[in-house]
């Protein structure tokens, strides 16, 4: 599985409330945290946009920073097997 930079950026992007980025059934998406559970048994968490704000700010992360986000990302995601 390969996070990228536009994963990153559609985290960014939403407007949903508590957004976060998974990994379900091969593919990526952004939902609603409360979501995870009920709508995607098994999926696994990849980040926050809560997490990019705390880390990068309200302007968020620069083209650059989004491919070292995905990057670190995509190796957790190896590391764990998904």
């Amino acid at each position: 599985m390969t996070i990228t930079h536009q994963d990153v950026q559609r985290l960014f992007d939403t407007q949903l409330d508590e957004p976060v980025l998974i990994l379900t059934e091969g593919r990526t998406l952004v939902v609603s945290a409360a979501d995870v559970d009920d709508r995607y048994p098994g999926a696994l968490t990849i980040g926050s946009k809560t997490g990019l704000v705390d880390e990068f700010g309200a302007d968020g992360p620069s083209e650059r920073e989004r491919g070292e986000v995905a990057a670190r990302w995509d190796t957790e995601v190896s590391q764990r097997g998904g």
